[in-house]
């Protein structure tokens, strides 16, 4: 699995509202591990199946969230 800390924090969420922190935690966290173990372009790949065009955005945000090292991540979305 590509994702485990994400799909483990998913899990539990009612897709309602916005996720809780730990999930944004978890998918940096993830998307950290895949820059490093260089898995980020088959993670965009298999999103692109669902979200055309998604790939670059998912290898791009994998490489910037490598740089970061503090929390709160929830609401950067447009940083």
């Amino acid at each position: 699995m590509l994702m485990p800390r994400t799909m483990a924090a998913i899990s539990g969420w009612d897709g309602k509202d916005l996720p809780d922190e730990s999930i944004y935690a978890a998918l940096a966290s993830d998307l950290k591990m895949s820059w490093a173990q260089k898995t980020a372009s088959q993670i965009g790949e298999r999103v692109n199946y669902e979200l055309p065009g998604i790939r670059s955005q998912v290898t791009s945000s994998a490489r910037k969230v490598s740089t970061l090292a503090r929390r709160p991540l929830q609401g950067r979305a447009g940083d």
